[in-house]
């Protein structure tokens, strides 16, 4: 396993001893310990600073502060948290509350959440049989209905501007009957969605496939209530998007569809295990479809087997620096204590060596691996498959897109689709917990060659063929069959 490849993916909790742990932190305390760990150790912060200046920085913790003086609770405090990152990268960089912090309104009695603020939270209890009735009665199918999500039943009604989803029945504890789930604003069709800690997540769009389902972003869900049968492109297309596991199956006599929903670590065997076992007949069949849409990253590692199969020329793959600090480095030990049994002996002893030479260079980037930029080559090419259709969006980023910046060097692969996310120069990411431990901290040990010449972030990586509103979501397999067909 290559050494910077392991760097990019692999993660780790790191609990801070710099504070005392028996202070009782509020939301000031909080900000001003992920500002500093923030300032200290994220391969990125200093690269933002000299693009955008220190006079916004200043005048956004200035901002940022007066508003958490005004945050009545933990969720408002994520947000205007969420915020502050925001002024530094789009991904690879976020704030959550842990186990803990999920338990506890906020650490902060001034601001603790008024008794009729909880009230108007619960919202409406639907009662199930008189919701029906009234469904039954009603001549077209719009949003109202019942739908299910994951563990979460729903049920949706109409306001005067807007359709709300009431939680009908859950899976997750943290969720009670009667409280919202979910917004849609019909003025602007954009979606404020509560996440299962009870964060608000804002979604620019909602699209009602057919009248069997509802996407937001990458929450989907299937109406349940009234029953409705959806076309074969539908099923399709949520068997894939919904998939949590990669598989292959056969479209056609000339095309196959690989489904890989994210490159996780715990993805790499099964997906190695397809392309084995499906060897000759992806060697003998014409189109290749590769669907990664709403794959976020993982493993380099879990897409290396892939290579052989759309490998025309040598590809070039830029390297990357490490921040190195202690906090940084105390990640590095605990690859060598390899408590997840993940690495060879030869792993543990490069790591060793890596060690020393950041421990040599505190405060400062240090490349580990000699050539800034490094080009694989493989001696055979394959006839099969000729062409290669990548599917992708914009919940594509990191590792997925490391990938696709490898893939699209071959002559066989075209991409199909939109922008992805742009989340991948400052990458390799580390987790650390608040001295509170009410929230999860992640930012990044490394900074790609590529900045800032071929800058990834905030651009992302276009398709060659772009599927705009006019090729609905669910038809993008059945387009690239086509192009490919013509």
């Amino acid at each position: 396993m290559n050494k910077s490849t392991i760097l990019i993916v692999l993660i780790c909790v790191i609990s801070v001893f710099g504070y005392s742990q028996e202070k009782k932190y509020g939301f000031e305390d909080t900000f001003k310990w992920m500002k500093e760990t923030f300032e200290q150790n994220d391969a990125g912060f200093a690269y933002v600073i000299e693009v955008k200046g220190q006079g916004a920085y200043d005048a956004l913790n200035e901002m940022t502060l007066e508003k958490i003086k005004k945050a009545k609770n933990s969720d408002e405090y994520l947000v205007i948290m969420r915020n502050w990152q925001a002024f530094f990268r789009s991904g690879h960089i976020y704030i959550v509350k842990t186990e803990k912090g999920n338990k506890i309104a906020n650490n902060n009695p001034k601001k603790e959440v008024k008794k009729k603020e909880t009230k108007k939270k619960k919202g409406v209890i639907i009662k199930e049989n008189k919701f029906k009735k009234y469904l039954d009665n009603k001549k077209i199918l719009d949003y109202e209905g019942i739908w299910q999500s994951g563990g979460y039943v729903i049920g949706v009604k109409k306001d005067k501007d807007s359709y709300t989803g009431y939680i009908m029945e859950s899976g997750n504890p943290s969720w009670t009957k009667g409280e919202v789930k979910f917004k849609i604003n019909l003025t602007d069709n954009s979606v404020v969605y509560y996440m299962g800690d009870h964060s608000p997540r804002n979604f620019k769009n909602v699209d009602k496939i057919g009248d069997a389902y509802i996407e937001m972003d990458f929450i989907n869900l299937k109406r349940i209530y009234p029953e409705t049968k959806p076309e074969k492109s539908f099923e399709t297309y949520l068997k894939a998007i919904n998939a949590t596991e990669p598989y292959l199956e056969k479209i056609d006599e000339t095309t196959l569809l690989l489904r890989i929903p994210s490159f996780a670590m715990a993805n790499k065997k099964k997906i190695d295990s397809i392309l084995l076992s499906n060897r000759e007949l992806v060697l003998s069949t014409k189109n290749l479809i590769l669907d990664i849409r709403n794959n976020g990253g993982g493993s380099d590692s879990s897409y290396k087997e892939l290579i052989p199969f759309l490998y025309t020329n040598p590809i070039r793959t830029v390297g990357m620096e490490i921040l190195s600090t202690p906090l940084n480095n105390a990640r590095m030990e605990s690859f060598i204590r390899n408590e997840d049994d993940f690495f060879s002996p030869k792993d543990i002893e490069g790591f060793k060596e890596d060690l020393i030479k950041l421990n040599e260079s505190l405060g400062e980037f240090v490349q580990l691996n000699k050539k800034k930029v490094s080009v694989k080559r493989i001696n055979k090419i394959n006839k099969y498959p000729q062409n290669i259709g990548i599917l992708i969006n914009y919940n594509n980023g990191s590792t997925a897109e490391q990938f696709l910046l490898a893939a699209k060097q071959s002559e066989k692969v075209k991409l199909f689709g939109v922008t992805t996310r742009g989340v991948l120069d400052i990458s390799n990411m580390n987790f650390v917990i608040s001295p509170c431990g009410n929230y999860r901290l992640g930012y990044c040990l490394s900074k790609s060659f590529r900045i800032p010449d071929m800058a990834i972030d905030g651009k992302g990586i276009q398709p060659d063929y772009y599927l705009g509103q006019d090729v609905p979501k669910y038809e993008w397999i059945q387009f690239t069959k086509d192009t490919f067909n013509q």
